[in-house]
């Protein structure tokens, strides 16, 4: 359980902290920019090393996850499974 508490403050809470942060300092080009990057760069890479570490899926199949798809179909083993 400690894996999948540190997954979410890692992966989902502190970069959104971050961008409202941004969005609160009225940096409203570096927040879109920024939540352009979470959403198409740095969640599938950081969900697909994931699904590689619990051997859900393999290391050719990480491409998956920038087509948008990746994050639907694995949700449950992502998000609910430790």
């Amino acid at each position: 359980m400690k894996n999948l508490i540190t997954y979410y403050l890692l992966a989902i809470v502190l970069p959104l902290f971050l961008m409202i942060t941004l969005l609160y300092l009225g940096l409203n080009r570096w927040f879109f920019i920024s939540l352009l990057v979470f959403a198409f760069v740095y969640r599938p890479l950081l969900d697909g090393g994931r699904l590689i570490r619990k051997g859900v899926i393999k290391r050719n199949d990480r491409w998956k996850l920038f087509l948008g798809y990746g994050q639907v179909k694995w949700f449950k083993e992502l998000y609910l499974k430790k």
